[in-house]
């Protein structure tokens, strides 16, 4: 079974979060998993999210890899890591995936580690057209 990448911009390479929908967030290139760049989520005293709407079919599954960590010492803020399926009206249909990461659980970026998630959503269902 071959896995084909749906995500656009996936590893942030054009240099800009376009088509990320996002609230807080930056790319940088100070910080890089791969590549040259990376999206950055500013944090603080808002939230921050980076989010992409992809075409998705029923009864299919999707694998989903993110590599996180944190910049400085202190502690990391909880993250919630999530997949949602949609119809072509975009009505929410349900979760594929939730995932939480605990306070302070994600690397110092500095110390060049990071955190890889690597799940497989649960199964798309029946008039899911999308997924985000």
């Amino acid at each position: 079974m071959s896995i084909t990448n749906i995500i656009v911009n996936g590893g942030f390479e054009t240099g800009s979060l376009l088509p990320w929908i996002n609230f807080n967030a930056t790319i940088t290139t100070d910080f890089s998993h791969s590549g040259f760049y990376a999206a950055r989520l500013l944090g603080g005293d808002l939230n921050s999210f980076i989010t992409q709407f992809v075409p998705a079919t029923p009864g299919e599954s999707y694998e989903f890899l993110v590599s996180l960590a944190k910049v400085g010492t202190a502690p990391s803020p909880p993250i919630s890591l999530t997949v949602a399926f949609y119809n072509d009206s975009f009505t929410f249909l349900g979760y594929g995936l939730i995932t939480t990461i605990q306070t302070d659980r994600l690397p110092d970026v500095n110390d060049d580690t990071w955190l890889e998630i690597y799940q497989t959503t649960s199964v798309a269902p029946a008039g899911t057209v999308a997924s985000h």
